[in-house]
């Protein structure tokens, strides 16, 4: 009877034990979820409401990663459509766990544009053999746009769009590269 009750005891612990550690490890990651995210809801729902004047929205709620990173705590994508439907706008939205897997999605985020020679970080280009793209950097975010070179799109539509990324995900010290179609590439 005294070891069943030992025993019974001793399991009791074991599953108070790992229920309050679970439940630790739950919080504490809720609290660094909340407290460092770059990007968040509101801030694409508030860009998504400036847009919708100009352009059909679509959402993709599971995206393709294009770098496949398991350090990524964020991704999501939204299309832009011109009325006509001829012209897409894509619109990516990816944050990471640390700055260090950052830097190293970024690098390859670098390497995959252009044909030629690889983006240097902060190097302006004349000539990219590239599809037009947009992009504002972080610390551990980026938020990148791309789309076709053949677009009929008005010139002020898309600078309007890459404003209000600007305005509504660069935070202090974020970078943006802007790259036309086949260049120039300008950092700024």
């Amino acid at each position: 009877m005294t070891s069943k009750f030992l025993f019974l005891s001793l399991i009791s612990i074991f599953l108070l034990l790992s229920c309050n550690d679970a439940k630790l490890n739950s919080t504490s990651k809720e609290k660094v979820a909340k407290s460092v995210m770059e990007i968040d809801s509101l801030r694409i729902s508030q860009f998504i409401g400036d847009a919708k004047e100009q352009f059909l929205i679509s959402k993709d709620m599971n995206p393709k990663n294009p770098f496949k990173d398991k350090n990524e705590i964020y991704h999501k994508k939204i299309l832009l459509k011109s009325e006509a439907l001829k012209n897409t706008l894509a619109i990516h939205f990816m944050e990471y766990q640390t700055e260090e897997a950052f830097k190293e999605e970024l690098e390859l985020f670098l390497k995959s544009i252009g044909d030629l020679e690889t983006v240097v970080w902060g190097k302006d280009a004349k000539f990219v053999k590239s599809q037009p793209i947009f992009a504002v950097f972080n610390a551990r975010s980026m938020i990148f746009m791309k789309y076709q070179c053949e677009n009929s799109l008005d010139k002020r539509r898309i600078e309007n769009i890459q404003a209000n990324l600007l305005k509504w995900f660069s935070i202090k010290n974020g970078v943006s590269m802007d790259i036309k179609c086949g260049g120039p590439l300008k950092w700024n």
